[in-house]
């Protein structure tokens, strides 16, 4: 009987949670959309830029420190759902949806505002700086910040692994949402022989950047052009210019145009107050230098490999390396866990 009663019990307490996980659900998820699409169709895409420094480093210490405050009532309800499990696994099912959504709906880096598509409006065509994605990411880190400090409430070694994983985690989001804004892309054309050191940014200013490009020289591996047959009617030529190429009155023989195999860029980078270096610079094969990055974006594509100057694109981002921080944190914790799972098996055998 007291096994039955135990049993019954257990099964009621579980239901309990499981009602009040289905209710959470519901009231988080239709709360959010509402403001997610209050926000988006009042003030449209949210500009990431607004929070550059040192904005977004006293938002990151006012949550630490809001967060270490709310831990001093961390018996209440709100601290409980915040640190929760339900609550976590809200937020990953929406994060789920949003990169469903990503892969069925085409992205643009840049929406035009006379685009009154409802995709585009709802921030569905560029979700990445729609207020969902910004409102799901800032719960995120306060509900995982908010796991973090509970724990150390209880702190005890053996969860070395639980705090690397963890404090990882929450170290990478961090860095790489917040550190966005200090992100900044610019492209640079250097011709042959010249020396350059002014560079387009996003909004096609040109601005001076604290480093030097010298490009002594371009040079560019071509595909064997081939020959293939196409319909007369496909050619934009005049039926004269196609005698000799001509194989019956429907079809001809043409040359493809030679394609690109490989282009590199022989230069010299000089950053401000380092020694100069020597780099060959290609594609997927890129340059770093502190906080900068410098890849091989294209070249003039109508001279080809005649081409007479390269162009660069170069990314100054100096949250990188709490991105790297973070990830090592991540990796370090996985390790470990690994490890005392193998050893506590171990154990038990």
């Amino acid at each position: 009987m007291k096994i039955k009663k135990s049993i019954n019990k257990f099964l009621s307490l579980s239901t309990q949670k499981l009602r009040f996980f289905h209710f959470s659900f519901f009231i988080f998820h239709f709360s959010f959309l509402s403001i997610c699409l209050i926000l988006q169709f009042f003030f449209g895409e949210f500009d990431i830029r607004i929070i550059r420094a040192p904005l977004n480093i006293i938002s990151g210490a006012v949550m630490i420190l809001s967060l270490i405050a709310l831990s001093l009532f961390r018996k209440n309800r709100f601290y409980s759902w915040l640190s929760g499990i339900p609550f976590s696994v809200s937020l990953i099912i929406t994060i789920g949806i949003l990169a469903v959504f990503m892969g069925l709906i085409p992205q643009y880096q840049k929406i035009n505002p006379h685009d009154n598509d409802f995709y585009a409006v709802s921030g569905l065509r560029s979700i990445t700086t729609s207020w969902y994605f910004v409102l799901i990411y800032l719960f995120l880190l306060l509900s995982l910040g908010a796991t973090i400090i509970k724990r150390f409430y209880s702190f005890n070694i053996k969860d070395y692994a639980f705090y690397l994983n963890h404090i990882g985690l929450w170290a990478f989001l961090f860095a790489a949402g917040f550190g966005a804004a200090d992100r900044e892309r610019y492209s640079m054309y250097v011709y042959e022989g010249k020396t350059e050191s002014n560079a387009y940014n996003s909004d096609g200013i040109l601005i001076k950047l604290p480093l030097t490009i010298t490009l002594n020289d371009f040079d560019m591996e071509e595909y064997t052009p081939e020959s293939i047959v196409v319909n007369n009617k496909g050619l934009k030529m005049k039926p004269e210019d196609i005698e000799g190429l001509r194989l019956t009155n429907d079809y001809s023989t043409v040359m493809t145009s030679a394609e690109p195999k490989r282009f590199v860029s022989d230069l010299n980078v000089f950053m401000h107050g380092k020694e100069e270096k020597h780099i060959m610079l290609e594609v997927n094969n890129p340059y770093r230098a502190g906080s900068w990055m410098i890849y091989q974006y294209g070249y003039d594509s109508k001279a080809g490999k005649s081409s007479a100057y390269s162009i660069f694109e170069i990314v100054y981002d100096p949250w990188l390396y709490g991105v790297y921080a973070g990830i090592l944190l991540l990796a370090a914790g996985s390790v470990c866990m690994l490890w005392s799972g193998g050893r506590n098996k171990k154990y038990e055998k």
